[in-house]
């Protein structure tokens, strides 16, 4: 899992500065792709180094961790915007 941990990251960060450098909107799909692929790349190895590394009693706090940096910004960040185009 450390190695696509570690090629997750790396695609994750390239797709970022070609976003950031992207002089047209093709360019900056292609970068949101390969973020898209490297966030795929983080979220399976971390599950499997969870389950190896922490103990059985500590787990569940890790994956409702994961969770809730899902949902959290889903319910907060409407609310926020919605705030800062007002």
């Amino acid at each position: 899992p450390r190695f696509v941990l570690l090629a997750g990251l790396v695609l994750f960060a390239v797709g970022l500065v070609v976003c950031a450098a992207g002089s047209n909107i093709v360019i900056f799909v292609v970068g949101r792709a390969l973020q898209g692929l490297g966030g795929g790349l983080l979220i399976v190895p971390l599950y499997v180094l969870v389950g190896s590394v922490a103990s059985p009693r500590h787990r569940p706090t890790f994956f409702a961790s994961f969770s809730l940096a899902w949902v959290l910004p889903s319910l907060v960040g409407p609310a926020i915007a919605g705030h800062v185009t007002q």
